[in-house]
């Protein structure tokens, strides 16, 4: 007797003129499925000979297609050969995930029939789910959600008005470990850089947690902690007065590498060497990697951004579920020169929490 071939849901999906996505909530008993259409993939399934106890093979060894998309702005960073790109093929290539890359440009904005970018050099078109690299306006985001009604995750960023999953790093538990740091040290007269922080939240985050941090170490008087009333300030100005006023820091706690290096700049002009007068922390942004990296830095790898995204998209598309809103990553710091230590010394291993 020859053996059964196994029906996998592709098939089914070819079959009854669906997406493997509707396939898998129709079986599985979930929402988001016509009767009608939920009726004509069980006939379908049926049909083929689909047995319900496949499922959970059948959702391992299946592919998946899942479309990364970014702003017009942003779209150099999907590119072939780009740090996290080459991440995502890797982490894809092990969840048997077939990538293809899009992105959104001005005239489309808030038109959801306009969409017509999944498309890439592979020439695939078959989507299954959605990966969002950096911020898109609330308009697009939301038309993505309700033009394709397929699983989505945002990564780098959050938009409190829609309702998808969202991926990024913990910035305020970061911002304390590279305080931590500092304060093994010997230093305890800390202030904070940032470029302005605005309405950005991982920005407002990595200030938040320095001011935490600062709280927790009783460095600071509680009635300096930010607050609805005031904001202490944060810009280079700060460090300029306190320079100009012979009170130069112990460390400065920049918000990013970016604004680490800016102050390492000011800090010469006044002849203040970094680490031998000054210590520095930034805070490499998830987006790229140095090869050398200078300053002291949380950071989590790329690779683990890249896996975990996939991961959860795969569990949406698969089994469904309600987003959860934003879900970290847990960062790593990184010790280097900036604040004398010359070799690497890691805290906290990242890993994914609710």
């Amino acid at each position: 007797m020859r053996p059964r071939k196994k029906v996998k849901l592709a098939d089914i999906a070819k079959k009854s003129g669906v997406s493997i996505v509707t396939v898998s909530n129709a079986l599985a008993g979930r929402g988001g499925v016509s009767e009608e259409v939920r009726a004509r993939i069980e006939a379908c399934a049926n049909e083929l000979g689909y047995r319900r106890e496949d499922v959970k093979q059948d959702v391992r060894e299946e592919k998946l297609y899942i479309s990364v998309l970014s702003s017009e702005e942003r779209k150099e960073c999907l590119q072939e050969g780009s740090a996290f790109m080459a991440c995502l093929e890797s982490a894809a290539e092990k969840q048997s995930v077939v990538l293809s890359t899009g992105y959104l440009n001005g005239r489309l904005i808030a038109h959801a029939p306009g969409i017509h970018w999944l498309s890439d050099r592979k020439g695939i078109v078959r989507t299954d789910g959605i990966l969002v690299y950096g911020s898109l306006p609330s308009a697009s985001l939301r038309a993505l959600a309700d033009f394709f009604k397929i699983p989505i995750i945002g990564y780098g960023f959050t938009d409190r008005d829609v309702e998808i999953d969202y991926i990024l790093d913990d910035s305020f538990r970061g911002m304390r470990r590279a305080v931590r740091h500092l304060v093994e040290l010997g230093h305890r007269d800390l202030i904070y850089f940032s470029e302005e922080i605005g309405d950005d939240k991982v920005l407002m985050d990595r200030y938040l947690g320095f001011w935490h941090a600062m709280y927790e170490y009783k460095l600071i008087d509680p009635m300096e902690i930010p607050g609805k009333v005031q904001f202490p300030e944060y810009g280079p100005e700060v460090l300029i007065r306190r320079i100009r006023e012979g009170n130069v820091p112990d460390a400065v706690v920049c918000s990013s590498d970016e604004t680490a290096a800016l102050a390492e700049r000011l800090l010469d002009e006044y002849s203040l060497r970094v680490p031998g007068d000054v210590s520095l922390t930034g805070y490499r942004s998830s987006d790229r990697e140095e090869e050398e990296p200078h300053f002291s830095s949380c950071v989590i790898p790329l690779s683990l951004h890249a896996e975990k995204c996939l991961e959860l998209l795969r569990k949406r598309i698969t089994r469904g579920g309600i987003p959860d809103g934003a879900r970290f990553l847990d960062c790593r710091f990184t010790s280097r020169t900036s604040t004398g230590e010359h070799k690497d010394s890691t805290v906290g291993v990242g890993d994914i929490y609710g």
